[in-house]
C-alpha cells in the first residue's frame, strides 16, 4: 500500500483507519510512506500550526507507531515536510 501526505499530527485519523482496514482486508503486507508523513509545522518558515517542535514530534511519534503497526515492512520516502529538519540543521 502506498500513502502520502499524512502530515501527522494534523492528519485525518478517520481516513487513515479506513486505509489500514482495507490493507488488512486485502492482506497487504507492505506499506510505502511517500513523503510528508510528518507535518513538522514548528520547523516551517511559514505560519506554524504548532510552535513547539518537541511536542509535535512526541505526538507524531506515538501516532506513527500506530500507522505502521500490522505491516510486515515499511518504506519511508522523505518529502518536503521532512526536508524542514535538514534545513534547520
Amino acid at each position: 500500500m502506498v500513502i502520502a501526505d499524512l502530515q501527522i499530527p494534523f492528519h485525518s485519523a478517520e481516513w487513515i483507519n479506513k486505509v489500514k482496514s482495507l490493507a488488512l482486508t486485502w492482506n497487504i503486507k507492505s506499506l510505502i510512506l511517500a513523503g510528508d508523513v510528518f507535518d513538522l509545522s514548528a520547523l516551517s518558515i511559514f505560519l506554524a500550526k504548532n510552535e513547539d517542535a518537541e511536542e509535535e514530534l512526541t505526538e507524531s511519534e506515538e501516532y506513527f507507531a500506530q500507522v505502521v503497526s500490522g505491516f510486515e515492512s515499511t518504506v519511508y520516502l522523505m518529502g518536503n515536510h521532512e526536508e524542514r529538519v535538514r534545513k534547520r540543521l
